[in-house]
């Protein structure tokens, strides 16, 4: 319980400066750019045949804060929750990242990305009343794509599909997972 105590601690932290970053930039707000945001999904719960669970989905929430170094480059924090209830095996998971985003801008309203992230992952599995954890660093892949509405363009749809892989009880984990949400947008506006 002290590593997600933890883990929860640093997201909120990462999670708080992300969002002070533009508030102290050299550069006036307007002429910054950062983003906020929270996503709803489903995660593809241990593709690898080899794991404790064989399969399943999990409900996973995340909440996510970018800052735009250029218009092509962001750097993001996120923290994600996945949960599942089954018969024998209830599971949860926290993890933690810090992405790299590669952003196109192929129109004003639209804006999709190629993801790249390393953190951490902490994996609690209830069998039969037993509760086993683990953690382990983690790695993710995504792409994704956000649509932008309303004449400021200030409010996003995000969809993202992305690959998590992190080793954890000895065995390679490996989920698959699709979200989708909301973004703000802080700063200037494209």
């Amino acid at each position: 319980m002290q590593m997600r105590t933890l883990m929860r601690t640093a997201a909120l932290c990462l999670l708080a400066s992300s969002l002070a970053g533009p508030a102290f930039a050299t550069e006036p707000l307007s002429a910054t750019n950062g983003e906020f945001g929270l996503n709803f999904g489903t995660l593809i719960l241990d593709v690898s045949s080899d794991q404790i669970l064989e399969g399943g989905n999990a409900y996973r929430l995340d909440a996510r804060a970018g800052y735009m170094i250029t218009d092509h480059f962001e750097i993001e924090g996120q923290y994600i929750v996945a949960f599942n209830s089954g018969d024998d095996v209830d599971t949860d998971f926290d993890m933690l990242f810090v992405n790299g985003l590669f952003n196109f801008h192929p129109s004003p309203a639209t804006m999709p990305y190629l993801m790249v992230g390393v953190g951490q992952m902490n994996a609690d599995y209830e069998f039969l009343g037993t509760v086993v954890s683990d953690d382990n660093d983690s790695y993710q892949l995504g792409v994704g794509s956000r649509f932008f509405f309303g004449d400021e363009r200030g409010v996003a749809t995000r969809i993202e599909l992305s690959a998590i892989s992190a080793e954890l009880f000895n065995d390679d984990s490996f989920h698959f997972s699709i979200t989708t949400g909301i973004t703000w947008r802080i700063g200037r506006q494209r």
